[in-house]
């Protein structure tokens, strides 16, 4: 993974969520790929973590493996990876003293978003893979830290890291040549210090670490998989990837635009639809975000389009639909939306730059289904 210092695109692209779906005549769902239930990323930006862990899950579940991974864990080595390799760009922007003003704290606050969006957005849903490849990956009983809505932000605890700790030279280099220290600080920014990824723990009577867990149990090798970025042209062949993908049971991880136009009426609605947005062009980027797709939800026989909407496994909690899609008054089922394949490529006006696009989306799977 190569160090990088993130756009402002990327330092605003927090990972939020959402999706759906049209109003036309829908058919019911096919079978769900095998799936662990939808779950609450909090209120930080983790979302490539909960849809790269929840592909993971849904891949053990295949082999008759009941698993809860660890999403934190994986974002704790990100960002503290991260930060790590990046102390030397860190140093350049760091002064000779504290910041007295905000001109001169506004000046390091790159930082903040190196830490927090080096993933979020579509694409980039392959980064994280290099993580899991050098850390490994825990189950939850291993690392019981969460992030919950009723915590403090992460962004404030580290901005706060950063302004005591990072913002000095003397003190940038200290952390240089004692990383422990970097580490120990780090951790209680973050909440709580992740496991060493050589610690041990023990798991139906053998012992694992990280990376052996991730090898040996749930047999799981990130060199399988490829992210597919996805522009007009590639929409329909790609699409035919991710069908084949759930035919086999295979669940496949998205990663697209958040226009803020659509967030709030996903949200109370469950689904994701392109004519939220006046004129049907989006204005305001809400945030990149990453969810997992379990199913397709085909059109009534005779529609112009066969596929009606992705249905995928979100991380906002008990908000949203039932895994088929459809709306239920049982919280325990719901966690699920759908999003339209018009969503994906609708057109949007960036504000920052002045120009008009269209959406920019990435699926990550299995290689032998491309």
């Amino acid at each position: 993974m190569t160090s990088k210092i993130p756009s402002v695109l990327a330092v605003m692209a927090v990972f939020l969520g959402s999706f759906t779906l049209p109003s036309a005549a829908r058919a019911d769902a096919g079978q769900a790929v095998p799936h662990t239930s939808a779950k609450d990323q909090g209120g930080v930006g983790f979302c490539w973590s909960y849809s790269l862990s929840a592909m993971i899950e849904s891949e053990a579940m295949k082999q008759g493996k009941a698993v809860e991974l660890s999403e934190e864990y994986v974002g704790f080595y990100s960002m503290y990876d991260t930060l790590e390799k990046n102390l030397p760009e860190i140093l350049k922007q760091a002064g000779d003293r504290p910041a007295r003003t905000i001109g001169e704290w506004i000046r390091h606050n790159w930082i903040i978003g190196l830490l927090l969006s080096p993933r979020e957005g579509a694409p980039n849903l392959a980064e994280p893979l290099e993580i899991i490849k050098k850390y490994g990956m825990l189950p939850q009983g291993a690392y019981t830290f969460k992030i919950s809505k009723d915590d403090p932000r992460l962004e404030k605890r580290v901005r706060k890291f950063v302004k005591s700790h990072l913002s000095v030279k003397s003190d940038v280099i200290a952390y240089q040549k004692n990383l422990p220290k970097l580490f120990a600080d780090f951790s209680e920014a973050f909440g709580q210090a992740a496991p060493l990824p050589t610690d041990t723990f023990t798991v139906e009577g053998r012992t694992y670490n990280a990376t052996t867990y991730l090898r040996d149990y749930l047999n799981f090798n990130p060199d399988d998989y490829a992210e597919i970025t996805v522009n007009r042209r590639e929409q329909t062949q790609t699409l035919q990837a991710v069908q084949r993908a759930l035919n086999d049971h295979s669940a496949v991880e998205l990663g697209f635009t958040v226009m803020g136009e659509n967030r709030k009426t996903a949200i109370a609605s469950g689904h994701f639809e392109a004519s939220s947005c006046p004129n049907s062009l989006c204005r305001t980027v809400a945030g990149g975000h990453a969810v997992l797709i379990i199913n397709l939800e085909t059109a009534a026989p005779g529609a112009k389009d066969p596929l009606q909407a992705l249905i995928i496994k979100n991380s906002w909690g008990t908000i949203g639909l039932d895994e088929n899609g459809q709306p239920t008054a049982s919280a325990s089922r719901r966690g699920y939306f759908t999003i339209s394949p018009d969503y994906l490529d609708m057109p949007w006006a960036s504000s920052l730059v002045k120009t008009t696009s269209r959406g920019v989306w990435s699926v990550l799977l299995n290689k032998k289904y491309l």
